[in-house]
């Protein structure tokens, strides 16, 4: 085994778990930090559909509901700036459909179709607007799998969604039920939900599958790759700015302070 195996097994778990529990694979509906647009009023889910943008108050005309909606939307946006600011990553999808089933301990609830979603700050309401296309969980398309053996069509699956250029999600979830008719533990639900959908630790720890690169073997005890890093080479001969050719100037100026 390659003395640098030990050390490349903690990176790739390390990176597993960045970004915590994914919420492309295991949507939590106990933390309260979904608008549960299913149960929106019927008179205003078309205009949303379509891309207009609409106020939470119109969705909601029942008072209880909508403060509970407000209250998820306040969580929704904080963590959407903190996602955007810090990470920079966009999180906020709606979500239609949400696939649960379970596997040995595993528990897994997925959103099937997504769609970006901006929400903001209206006064005292909050103002939501659909962006781009529906496109399919990429998370549950490989969780399908690899636990059940389902290859699933993305591009197809999401195109079931429209009917002459109108949004109908329940042929995407008629199809589901057929495919994991024969597994006991899988349902679908028809549900729409905002949310922040986000997975992080999954492609990270993708892109970590090969660290075979000399830097990491260095660091991590390769005998041979830490000799080639520490040998003294040659400082490159630096030619007098009077002698140099233009071509090779960089333009490199000093960093501010604020830099």
């Amino acid at each position: 085994m390659h003395v640098a195996e030990p050390e490349r097994d903690r990176l790739r778990a390390l990176a597993a778990e960045l970004g915590g529990s994914s919420t492309l694979l295991h949507y939590d509906d106990a933390s309260g930090a979904g608008i549960e647009i299913t149960q929106a009023h019927p008179g205003s889910l078309p205009q949303f559909i379509t891309g207009r943008s609409t106020l939470l108050s119109n969705l909601f005309r029942d008072e209880v509901a909508l403060r509970n909606a407000r209250l998820a939307a306040e969580r929704i946006t904080a963590k959407n700036v903190e996602m955007r600011t810090a990470r920079g990553i966009e999180t906020v999808n709606l979500a239609v459909g949400l696939a649960s089933w379970r596997i040995g301990g595993l528990a897994c609830t997925a959103p099937v179709l997504l769609r970006p979603l901006g929400i903001r700050r209206h006064h005292s309401d909050f103002e939501l607007k659909l962006h781009g296309t529906f496109t399919v969980n990429p998370e549950f398309v490989r969780a399908a799998r690899t636990h059940f053996g389902i290859d699933l069509n993305g591009a197809g699956l999401a195109a079931l969604a429209y009917d002459d250029g109108v949004f109908k999600p329940q042929p995407v979830i008629d199809h589901l039920r057929a495919l994991t008719a024969s597994i006991d533990s899988f349902t679908v639900l028809p549900r729409l939900v905002v949310s922040t959908f986000a997975d992080v630790g999954a492609a990270m720890a993708r892109d970590a599958v090969d660290l075979d690169h000399p830097v990491l073997n260095a660091l991590a005890g390769h005998v041979d790759d830490r000799a080639a890093m520490t040998v003294r080479r040659e400082k490159p001969k630096v030619a007098s700015p009077d002698e140099r050719a233009p071509a090779s100037d960089t333009l490199l100026l000093d960093a501010d302070a604020e830099q």
